[in-house]
This record gives structure tokens, C-alpha cells and sequence, in this order.
């Protein structure tokens, strides 16, 4: 909301078009939701020292983010031990979260998330399409190829 509210201020307060301004909403809503989906990403595949905080933070905090609920969402072996170690809050110790971010890193959590991450920046850019073309339009793309560029 933040974002999409920044994005699309602008446009309200110097007269653009409704078209424009639920664009630039769009843009920003969903570069948005981009960048925390990306943020949930980082927390599990980044260190401590990449990140500046530690490595499964949501998760050791109880927070449920997307590459825990894409495994989480599944029927199998991984999804079910994923599934103790939360409920068992032994992820808030160093053995369980260390088990946890593996049975996320190595059953589909981190793939999903990135494919998670793109739909939200192409809808992003694809927004942008309303905007006749220009050196910002392109800056607010590239915004977008910059968010994608941290999930590598």
C-alpha cells in the first residue's frame, strides 16, 4: 500500500489523467508486493552479514512467509516436517531453524517464490504500458529489473 500510495500521489497532485494515476497505483502495488515477496526470499537464502540481521529471522519470529507456505502447501514428507518444527517452535532454536531454512531450500520453497516474484513485477511493468513512453517510464522499469536482480 505504501508504494502503491507514493507511486501514484504524484499523478493525483499534478492533474494526470485517471488512467495514469490507477497505472501508476497498479505499478506501485504490485513492485510492492514485489519487493516484500523478494524481502521473504533474501531472509532464507542471504547471511547474516548479507542481510544484517540473521538468516530466518520471520521465521524464528514466527512470521510465515512464502517460501515456508509454498512447501507448507504440499502433502509430503518435507511439508510435514516443516510443519513440527513450527508448530513445535523449535525453529526459535539454531538446530530447528537451520532444519527448516534446508527443508525450504531444497523442496521448491525458494523456486516458487522467484516465479512468485516475477508475476508481480510483470504485472508491474505491464502497468507502465498506460504511460506514454519516456525516460521515467523507463526508470520505473528499471526499478522493477533492479527488485528481480537480488533474487540471484
Amino acid at each position: 500500500s505504501l508504494f502503491a500510495a507514493g507511486c501514484h500521489s504524484g499523478a493525483i497532485l499534478n492533474g494526470c489523467s485517471d488512467q495514469i494515476v490507477c497505472a501508476l497505483k497498479a505499478y506501485g502495488l504490485n513492485l510492492g508486493i514485489c519487493f516484500q515477496v523478494v524481502d521473504d526470499l533474501l531472509d532464507v537464502t542471504q547471511t547474516s552479514i548479507e542481510l544484517g540481521k540473521a538468516c530466518g529471522a520471520d521465521l524464528a519470529q514466527g512470521v510465515i512467509t512464502a517460501p515456508a507456505l509454498f512447501v507448507l502447501e504440499r502433502d509430503d514428507k518435507p511439508a510435514r516436517q516443516l510443519e513440527k518444527l513450527i508448530k513445535a517452535r523449535a525453529v526459535c532454536q539454531p538446530e530447528g531453524l537451520a532444519e527448516a531454512l534446508e527443508i525450504i531450500r531444497n523442496n521448491g520453497g525458494l523456486d516458487a517464490t522467484i516465479e512468485l516474484a516475477k508475476k508481480y513485477a510483470n504485472a508491474s511493468r505491464d502497468a507502465l504500458r498506460a504511460l506514454p513512453p519516456s525516460n521515467c517510464r523507463d526508470s520505473l522499469a528499471l526499478m522493477v529489473d533492479y527488485l528481480l536482480l537480488r533474487t540471484n
